[in-house]
């Protein structure tokens, strides 16, 4: 059985959600990157990239406590406001081919130790430590991972009805996709979308292999401080018809001197 959790989470104000809201620092070009940075002061890049960085180098240590800092004041000028209790959502997005829709919710680090998450990839030992620490110092993440399930008539089912409820966001990003988001707060829907996911015997992970190995790191390294909220990781949620996978190929030019058969042997 898989186990899944509502979270009281941290999100931007309704009225500056298009305005927050930015891709993968990694996307950005230099001179968008600045333009953002200089034209747009209620971008997360100011989170996740504190200005001081650009001109001096600095230790992991210090740029995740400046992370935490602007993430502070983004709560404090209410940029940032909190559920007041725990919730899921149905989160969609719609691109020019392809519209996914999933269930953001709390996935379970004792699911995922037992193998009722399922993992297909090896991690990379520094980046999922780098992850840790970045968690710990900054005490917020923001990027799900990525996790399919069987599909379920009934939960495909349930999914449409909540999509016709009013959207806490409807907004459009510059790259032309639309983002929606539905909260799932009544204690009826809470429990019964738990009780669905319990009936399902296994989670797999699409991508973010090394942000839940961190998650389990940081729950084995703190959880003597008896926070509960250690115990799981954030998730997107999708059926696995609604999920598209590109495949991923490398080219080997040499095997250095190595025959066919040992290099696929080995």
């Amino acid at each position: 059985m898989s186990k899944i959790i509502p979270f009281k989470a941290i999100r931007p104000a309704p009225d500056k959600i298009g305005l927050v809201t930015c891709r993968n620092y990694d996307d950005y070009s230099p001179a968008e990157l600045a333009a953002w940075l200089n034209f747009n002061p209620y971008s997360f890049l100011h989170v996740i990239n504190p200005a001081y960085a650009h001109s001096q180098k600095i230790s992991w240590d210090k740029r995740f406590k400046g992370v935490a800092l602007k993430y502070k004041d983004f709560k404090t000028e209410k940029i940032f406001i909190q559920e007041e209790k725990a919730v899921f959502y149905v989160y969609e997005i719609q691109t020019k081919i392809q519209t996914f829709t999933g269930i953001i919710a709390g996935t379970s680090v004792e699911d995922y130790q037992n193998n009722i998450i399922k993992k297909h990839e090896d991690t990379l030992q520094y980046r999922v430590e780098l992850f840790k620490d970045y968690l710990h110092q900054t005490q917020f993440n923001t990027e799900p991972v990525l996790i399919t399930y069987p599909d379920s008539v009934e939960i495909n089912t349930w999914i449409l009805l909540k999509k016709q409820s009013e959207p806490v966001y409807s907004f459009t990003t510059t790259t032309k996709e639309k983002h929606t988001l539905w909260k799932i707060d009544t204690q009826s829907d809470i429990d019964w979308l738990q009780e669905h996911f319990e009936n399902i015997p296994n989670l797999y992970i699409a991508d973010g292999h090394h942000r839940s190995a961190s998650a389990e790191m940081l729950y084995e390294q703190d959880k003597h401080l008896g926070n509960p909220n250690l115990n799981y990781f954030m998730s997107f949620l999708i059926a696995e018809s609604n999920v598209k996978i590109y495949e991923f190929n490398r080219i080997i030019r040499d095997l250095n001197n190595h025959s066919k058969e040992d290099f696929l042997k080995n």
